[in-house]
């Protein structure tokens, strides 16, 4: 049969670990503290890179709203000088509108006049 015999273990000891383990583990929590700061150092770096990139963001929506801008002001120079597309083909729609209502109320004119004779 097997025996077990209580060896030199502190109560603090876990897991069957002796106590030149539990010296090591602090070691590795204080290597481990300086891991973790060399970490936070790196990870200063992405924040300032963070920084720059809301920059550019800021710059590449600034020069969008410029195009956008400076294109809105060809458009309405375009309307005023009356070369705009959109507009023209707006106009020419409300034109032949225009000439087919001419037409029908001439139409309606006459053959009122000939009922009314």
């Amino acid at each position: 049969m097997t025996s077990y015999v209580n060896s030199s273990k502190n109560d603090n000891d876990y897991d069957g670990a002796e106590s030149s383990d539990l010296d090591d583990d602090k070691d590795d929590d204080q290597a481990s503290d300086e891991d973790t700061a060399d970490a936070s150092e790196t990870e200063d770096k992405p924040k300032n890179s963070h920084v720059s990139t809301s920059g550019q963001r800021t710059e590449i929506k600034e020069q969008m709203y410029q195009d956008k801008l400076a294109q809105i002001k060809k458009q309405i120079g375009m309307l005023k000088e009356g070369s705009l597309p959109e507009f023209l083909k707006r106009t020419k729609k409300i034109e032949v509108q225009y000439r087919e209502r001419l037409s029908q109320n001439e139409i309606d004119k006459t053959v009122e006049v000939r009922l009314a004779a």
